[in-house]
């Protein structure tokens, strides 16, 4: 969506009830959607993944995310926003609570390994082309081979282990899944992609420890010289 069309559904669903300013001028929820997501959320959590999926269908419009990127919480909201805002079809509101999961999660993402840039899904091949050597990092929360391998990337780094040439951007996997799997192959987190000359050249799925990531180091490095 561009600037105009994100104005105008948020002026559309401030006028609907579902959001509102706080005094300060901050976008919050208003306190009607706030019980009712609590009420639909419990109702979602108990759908079979027949029920699940068959709820989807109805809130995506064709050409929108991959079902599979719209987790119970989401597709929650979503309902509980129908249900508040009278007059606004499912897929806008579909479209309200994936951007209000990705605000009330930004205070999560702070654990990117030291050195790493956040980049999109759509920023992928950018980063691997615009860097002659790159590692991208695909992670996601609740993870524990992830948070393992945060621990190894920060040592690294922090010993000088990572040459600066080499371009290190991390990606949540949740919110880039259908690029993830469709462009590059990738289907689990964590993974890491070792990259020169615009291509992946060699991948790690799990945690396969910091050896295993200073034999691909050296061979990035040994590509640049």
């Amino acid at each position: 969506m561009n600037g105009d069309e994100v104005e105008r559904l948020l002026d559309d669903f401030l006028t609907a009830g579902v959001f509102e300013l706080s005094p300060e001028g901050d976008l919050r929820v208003t306190d009607a959607f706030e019980r009712r997501r609590h009420e639909v959320r419990r109702t979602v959590s108990a759908f079979d993944d027949d029920e699940l999926e068959t709820e989807r269908d109805r809130f995506l419009a064709d050409g929108d995310a991959d079902p599979a990127t719209i987790d119970r919480d989401v597709l929650a909201d979503a309902k509980a926003m129908y249900d508040v805002a009278d007059g606004i079809d499912r897929p806008r509101c579909l479209t309200a609570a994936s951007a209000l999961a990705r605000l009330e999660d930004t205070g999560d993402r702070d654990h990117l390994p030291t050195g790493f840039v956040e980049i999109e899904g759509e920023e992928i091949e950018g980063f691997i082309e615009g860097n002659p050597a790159a590692i991208v990092y695909f992670w996601s929360e609740d993870c524990d081979p992830c948070d393992a391998l945060e621990g190894h990337f920060e040592t690294l780094v922090e010993n000088g282990e990572i040459p600066d040439r080499i371009a290190l951007g991390a990606v949540y996997g949740p919110d880039a899944a259908k690029i993830a799997r469709t462009e590059y192959d990738v289907g689990v987190s964590p993974t890491v992609l070792y990259c020169r000359d615009g291509r992946v050249d060699a991948r790690h799925v799990g945690n396969k420890g910091p050896k295993a990531i200073r034999m691909e180091l050296d061979i990035l490095e040994d590509a640049l010289d």
